[in-house]
């Protein structure tokens, strides 16, 4: 995604915030880029709880020419998503007005995201993470400017930007091998950008994300 002034990138969201008018790629885009324990997960959990609510916003913003987005790196701890890349982001708190606030009080909170200069396109699918039992919703936003994040060590370890163009590179879309939780390996499909590997839930709703753009991989 190119722009070559700011009304430019207007018009670009303009015609991005039409699709969500249409059907959204569904589930379907994103069981493309599921890991491939994903299936053994959710028929092994027993949950007695329903799962708990959560949104992540996956920020649009204008930077030399290209449009780029922001993903952060969770802090490591005793738990399934530690260590991970993700899209900033957590769970529903009770004085949000719907998960849309969620995701913007979110990435405030861990990156320093103004929610007050980011304008909401729309919603992606929801997805359910068996692993931790969340139901999260992606929210799509741009903001007019590249935001000044400022990382909350408490709530992530860093974060990184990166050019939409730069996910549809053939090189870019990938096959590795983690090493989950639970002690096992697996290959799973992943986007790998320098040095880091999105994979999982993030991998899933950002497929469905630049499938919705219309543009190609290549």
């Amino acid at each position: 995604m190119i722009y070559s002034n700011l009304t430019h990138f207007k018009e670009q969201m303009s015609q991005l915030k039409k699709r969500f008018d249409l059907p959204l790629p569904g589930i379907e885009s994103q069981l493309k880029w599921a890991p491939e324990y994903r299936q053994e997960l959710i028929e092994k959990n027993n949950f007695s709880e329903p799962p708990r609510q959560s949104a992540v916003l996956i920020l649009l913003f204008p930077d030399a020419g290209k449009v780029h987005t922001v993903f952060i790196r969770r802090n490591l701890y005793d738990g399934v998503h530690s260590g991970q890349i993700a899209f900033p982001g957590g769970r529903a708190e009770p004085e949000d007005a719907d998960l849309v606030a969620t995701a913007l009080r979110e990435a405030e909170e861990e990156i320093g995201i103004d929610r007050n200069q980011v304008e909401v396109l729309g919603c992606l699918t929801k997805l359910y993470i068996p692993p931790s039992n969340f139901d999260v919703q992606p929210v799509v936003g741009y903001s007019l400017s590249k935001p000044d994040f400022i990382p909350q060590l408490s709530e992530v370890s860093g974060f990184f930007t990166v050019e939409i163009d730069h996910l549809l590179k053939s090189e870019t879309c990938q096959t590795r091998k983690v090493v989950y939780a639970n002690g096992r390996e697996y290959l799973v499909p992943c986007f790998a950008v320098d040095d880091y590997v999105i994979w999982g839930a993030t991998s899933m709703v950002l497929n469905e994300f630049l499938e919705l753009t219309g543009l190609p991989y290549r």
